[in-house]
């Protein structure tokens, strides 16, 4: 199970309601092993045909985000918080068009 935090939003009657939410290595930990991300990340290096491997996979988020593990984006900040949240947000837009 991928490590997670509970964040409390309010709910329609206003009560307050215990929402998952995953940290970013869990995300990338997610991400490594999802075959959405793995085309993705494949379909962004020009000498691949295919999608990624889990390895390839990890080892392009921890490339893109200029990590050794990705456990160091676990309270990131500055340029490593930026381009994850930048990977981040590509990738939802790019699954989204292709999932639809």
């Amino acid at each position: 199970m991928h490590a997670q935090h509970s964040a409390a939003h309010a709910t329609q009657d206003g009560k307050r309601a215990n929402v998952p939410r995953y940290t970013p290595s869990s995300l990338a930990g997610y991400w490594s092993q999802d075959e959405v991300f793995k085309a993705w990340a494949g379909s962004l290096d020009p000498e691949c045909n295919r999608p990624y491997t889990d390895d390839e996979a990890a080892q392009f988020i921890r490339d893109f985000c200029r990590v050794a593990s990705r456990k160091e984006l676990d309270g990131a900040k500055g340029e490593v918080l930026s381009r994850f949240n930048f990977m981040r947000r590509t990738f939802a837009a790019w699954r989204d068009e292709y999932l639809r």
